[in-house]
């Protein structure tokens, strides 16, 4: 669980910074994909973390869902 907590202050931080950059019309110093991708893996360390499963497991467990 501590790797969940580590996860989201990390993509916490860089989903914010990326999107306040976007916002504010410097977009192009940052890659937007690097922030849509914090924010996709925020969510989903997000979830992993009220679900009371760490990220390593819930990760396997969409993998497995989609065949990958």
């Amino acid at each position: 669980m501590v790797l969940n907590y580590v996860l989201l202050a990390i993509t916490g931080i860089l989903a914010i910074t990326g999107i306040l950059e976007i916002m504010r019309g410097s977009a192009g110093r940052i890659k937007p994909f690097h922030t849509i991708g914090a924010v996709i893996v925020f969510v989903l360390v997000l979830i992993a973390t009220l679900t009371g499963t760490d990220y390593v497991t819930f990760k396997a467990m969409i993998e497995s869902m989609f065949g990958g």
